[in-house]
Parts: C-alpha cells; sequence; structure tokens
C-alpha cells in the first residue's frame, strides 16, 4: 500500500496531528506557519520543533497505472511486455535537499565600434568591460541513500514543485521500504559545494575572475517513491525501476541484484514532528487574525508582540508617518560602535547610516532584497523612531511580516558580502563579521505611485509593488 494520502487534492502539506479543537484533518500551505481548520474554522499555529522533519513526495499512481505505463513504454522500445508472474516492490529513497542563496560575478569583455563623422578616418573599435554580480535562490538534491542501480543520484528540484508531506511512521504502510540513510547532511553540503565551485570554474572571466559563492545552506531530507518491478517469463527475470510519481521507465533491465555491492553504515536520523495550538493572544485569549504574519496586534486588548521569535524584539515606528501609509517591516540590526565604520564604509551616505536594514518579508528574487536593503540602510539615518503600539499604528494598513528573524541575519550577510565584492571583486568569504548589539523591527511608510511603492517620509526609496504581499 502506498503512503497515506491526504483527503484533499490541493497542494500544500498534511501533519500527523489533528485540529485541537475538533480532531479534524489538516492541511498546511509551505510557509508552515498558520492553518484555518476547514471543519471549526480554528485559526491554529503550527508549532516547529527542534529537530527537522522528514518529508515524502506523495503518490497516486496505482498498480494497474504503473504496469500499464512500464507495457507502453516497453511496446515503444520494441520489447516484449511484462508477463503474468509481476511483483512490484515500492521504495522511499532519501535525498538531502539544500537550499541557499547563490551569488554570481561575471568579467565580461565587450568589442564596439565608434563611427567616425570622416570619411577619411576608419571607426574606432575599443573594448568595454563590465563586472555583472546577482543574487538567485539555488536548490539541489543530493542522494542520502547507497547507490541504486537505475535509481538517480538527485532529483534535481522536482521537490520544490511535487506535493510533499512530513514522513511519521503511520504513512509509511505495506510494502513500501524506508531506505537507511548512509550520507550525512555535512556530506552532502560539501558535495553540493563542490558541484557550485564546477560550476563557477566552467565559466571563465572575459577578464580577472569570475566568482561563485553561496551563503547559508539549509538541509532537509526528502524520500522520492520509486518502484522495482521483476517480470518473470520463459526467458528469465527482468527487473525494471520507474519514477513512482510519472510512472517513467527510468532504467532497461538491470542486473539480478538491484541493491549496492557494499553496504555502508546506516546514519541514526532523528527527525521532530509538527504540532498545532490555536492561534491566540497570549494576553487575553481572543483569536488573533487568520494572515500570514509573525507580527500581530490584538483586536481586543492591543496587545502587540512578534511571533516566534527567540529573543525580545522591540517594534518601532517612524516618526511623522501620514496615517493611510502602508507600514512596510523592516528588521534594523544595531551594530554598535565597534562595527559603526565598517557600515558607514560600506554604505556611503550623507547621513552615516546607525542600523542595518533588512526586509522583513519574503521575496523570491534575491538582488531586489539586496537593492532595496542597501537604499533603506542608506536612508534609515535620516528617520527618527517611535514606539509601536496599538494606539500608534490605527490609521495605518500594515504589510506582513513573513521573513523569521534568524532568516533575516542570513540575508544581511549576503548583503554585506553583495556590497563588499561590488567594491572589491577578489573580497574574501568570510564568516559573519557583524554580531549586532541589538535587533528590532521597523515600520516606514509607502504611498502608492502607479506600479511602485515610494517611501512617505523621504521619498528617495522605491520598490516594485508585486514584491509585497497584500497589505493587512
Amino acid at each position: 500500500m502506498a503512503p497515506s494520502q491526504p483527503a484533499s487534492k490541493r497542494s500544500g502539506f498534511t501533519i500527523d496531528v489533528g485540529c485541537p479543537g475538533c480532531g479534524a484533518d489538516i492541511e498546511l500551505d509551505d510557509d508552515f506557519f498558520l492553518a484555518v481548520c476547514t471543519s471549526c474554522g480554528s485559526v491554529l499555529r503550527i508549532v516547529r520543533p527542534d529537530q527537522p522533519p522528514a518529508f515524502f513526495v506523495t503518490t497516486r499512481l496505482s498498480r494497474r497505472e504503473l504496469r500499464f505505463k512500464l507495457d507502453r513504454a516497453l511496446k515503444e522500445a520494441g520489447e516484449r511486455l511484462t508477463s503474468s508472474s509481476l511483483q512490484i516492490k515500492h521504495l522511499l529513497y532519501p535525498y538531502w535537499r539544500i537550499k541557499a542563496v547563490v551569488l554570481k560575478l561575471r568579467n565580461t569583455r565587450e568589442q564596439r565600434t565608434a563611427m567616425v563623422v570622416s570619411s577619411e578616418q576608419p571607426d574606432v573599435e575599443y573594448d568595454v568591460d563590465t563586472t555583472s554580480i546577482w543574487l538567485s535562490p539555488h536548490e539541489t538534491t543530493v542522494a542520502a541513500a547507497a547507490p541504486l542501480a537505475g535509481v538517480p543520484a538527485s532529483i534535481g528540484m522536482r521537490s520544490a514543485i511535487l506535493p510533499i508531506a512530513p514522513l511519521t511512521s503511520d504513512r509509511v504502510e505495506g510494502d513500501y521500504d524506508l531506505l537507511p540513510v548512509v550520507v550525512s547532511s555535512e556530506e552532502a553540503e560539501a558535495a553540493a559545494a563542490r558541484s557550485i565551485g564546477v560550476m563557477g570554474m566552467m565559466s571563465h572571466g572575459d577578464f580577472g575572475q569570475n566568482r561563485t559563492e553561496w551563503f547559508h545552506p539549509e538541509v532537509d531530507l526528502v524520500y522520492f517513491p520509486y518502484v522495482v518491478i521483476e517480470t518473470y517469463d520463459s526467458n528469465g527475470v527482468r527487473r525494471f525501476v520507474q519514477d513512482g510519481v510519472s510512472g517513467r521507465l527510468l532504467k532497461e533491465p538491470i542486473a539480478n541484484d538491484v541493491s549496492s555491492t557494499e553496504t555502508p553504515s546506516e546514519i541514526a536520523m532523528t527527525f521532530g514532528s509538527l504540532g498545532l495550538s490555536f492561534h491566540r493572544c497570549d494576553n487575553c485569549g481572543v483569536d488573533l487574525p487568520d494572515n500570514h504574519s509573525y507580527f500581530y496586534s490584538c483586536a481586543n486588548c492591543g496587545r502587540v508582540d512578534i511571533a516566534e521569535q527567540a529573543i525580545a524584539v522591540n517594534a518601532s515606528l517612524a516618526a511623522g508617518s501620514a496615517p493611510g501609509s502602508l507600514l512596510v517591516p523592516f528588521w534594523a540590526f544595531d551594530l554598535g560602535r565597534s562595527q559603526e565604520q565598517e557600515l558607514q564604509r560600506l554604505f556611503t551616505s550623507t547621513t552615516p547610516p546607525r542600523e542595518l536594514l533588512i526586509p522583513a518579508f519574503r521575496v523570491e528574487r534575491f538582488e531586489q532584497v539586496y537593492k532595496l536593503a542597501h537604499r533603506m540602510t542608506v536612508a534609515g539615518g535620516r528617520f527618527d523612531w517611535v514606539d509601536a503600539d496599538a494606539s500608534s499604528l490605527a490609521g495605518y494598513r500594515l504589510a506582513p511580516v513573513t521573513l523569521t528573524l534568524p532568516s533575516a541575519l542570513s540575508l544581511a550577510d549576503v548583503v554585506i558580502f553583495r556590497t563588499r565584492i561590488g567594491r572589491d571583486p577578489n573580497a574574501e568569504v568570510c564568516d559573519r563579521w557583524f554580531r549586532p548589539d541589538d535587533v528590532s523591527l521597523r515600520f516606514i511608510p509607502f504611498k502608492l505611485e502607479h506600479y511602485f511603492y515610494v517611501d512617505a517620509m523621504l521619498s528617495a526609496v522605491t520598490f516594485e509593488k508585486q514584491l509585497i504581499d497584500s497589505p493587512v
């Protein structure tokens, strides 16, 4: 039997515990923050475990569908079809999924021609050297089990687009075999880093040295379904491996033993389980709004709080903000006097910046994150701040806080190195050079002008309106 499936056909995550209000099954979005019970309407907060959970890619192919797809592939290849003597074995093969931010520096030289007005003189040819730097998300997968004949060493980015669910023991039933993990996460990270390095070496600069660096890889484990089919006839035994999601034939008939000739030592793995709790105000117990934001204000008692932060964080608002503006959140890192000079050297401004400001909302295009962080850090020294509370926030629209503090710290490293390498292409990647003395959440007012948001205080910082989620 295949791993049990959620009743809903919507994409997303399922969880191994039910609604604490009515016990109904819960389906999650991939941000692992909030869920709304479709049965009783309770707003629920996802409780993350200390140990990261493992996931598996779900599949709905029946035995009949698998055999039909295999026979069709054999017929197209001119091979004999499967016999009535057929055995199907289901496998869940583990892959380390690694997500990171990649910085690429490319040096290109373009030859151009300047036309000379005089017909007696030839046109002038000259070279233009350009250094381009950009940031992009990177995701890859590395096999975590022993090599298996017919099974690929990576599934690429398929885990990002296929439905997956947290893996629990009661979800693996019947003839599904869970292959043991024999490759550590550290080994997988090292392999992915080598592939990034090879990518950089394959691209030679027209001048100087091209560079490819990655930052803050995040690793989790994803099990992918495969099917091993054995068919018997008068000519002997044939074995095939099929993709458990698409049914695609991965390999022609393979050797008698589909397992690895060597058996590496299994690595003991411990995974956490996601939990659920009511999304309610810690002060008065009233249900909080179901918008996906780590910052919230209770409509009943007025309490303002930031969820899921390991340390106390103060929230503040730019003084003099005009009511009706959209308040856009930024994580603010006060680097203290010891690192103030380095910050001011990197982010030159007529008013020396006092904090590094990182957008507190998720943006898929990392180069846009860098540009907005750089502009806001440069302009931030010109703002004064007042405490953000229920009364000071009244009359404003709030953009949701969807980026956690740990993620913002990782992005700060990327922004700083992106700035450094823009000044010095040979800058070295080093450990985080800054240790913030203080962290706060800053809300800065912006107004919508056509397709852009423009800061309502200085009219100096802009960003495209599609970068931010709908205000609340």
